[in-house]
């Protein structure tokens, strides 16, 4: 996740981005600043449900992040973040989607 982070940041910063108004020393400082945590998060129960686990674990992440995250908030992404049986019920959502989807496109 930290390169990703650092590799979205540089993105960014190539360009001006103007509804981002970040000083330089921000942007540069950034990558020396992501502090690599290991957390303990919920653990698939099989072989094949690990893209899901990490779409869920995302989806999760980004309803319940705080704007301002502090250090003594990451146990709440831990192993109650959620029930691994929540990850795996997204292959049900995905394929309702997905179905809804090629519907909607034959019928056009």
């Amino acid at each position: 996740m930290k390169k990703f982070l650092v590799e979205e940041w540089k993105f960014l910063r190539q360009g001006e981005v103007e509804d981002v108004p970040i000083a330089d020393k921000i942007w540069d400082d950034f990558p020396r600043r992501i502090d690599d945590i290991i957390i303990q998060v919920p653990q698939q129960r099989n072989e094949y449900d690990c893209g899901l686990f990490v779409l869920f674990f995302i989806e999760r992440f980004i309803v319940k992040v705080h704007e301002r995250l502090k250090e003594k908030d990451l146990a709440m992404f831990g192993r109650k973040l959620f029930e691994p049986e929540e990850a795996s019920s997204l292959r049900w959502k995905i394929r309702n989607i997905l179905k809804e989807k090629f519907k909607n496109s034959s019928d056009k």
